[in-house]
């Protein structure tokens, strides 16, 4: 099954070129989705572990070049 997922980022350049911030935000939707499912032998059968999408994440990333 198909789906999409909106994610945004936004990088600033300061005039000295040595500073930049960037902001994001991942999965806007907030929607969670099996991202994939691993089946392994078991003890008596098979067990199936299943991974999802993370939640919503909004962040802000600081860089600085030291020369």
């Amino acid at each position: 099954m198909a789906y999409s997922q909106t994610d945004f980022t936004l990088t600033y350049h300061f005039a000295n070129n040595r500073l930049s911030m960037t902001g994001f935000i991942t999965n806007l939707e907030n929607e969670s989705r099996k991202s994939n499912v691993f089946v392994s032998p078991g003890f008596l059968g098979l067990s199936a572990t299943t991974g999802y999408t993370r939640p919503r994440t909004i962040g802000l990333k600081i860089d600085y070049l030291f020369e």
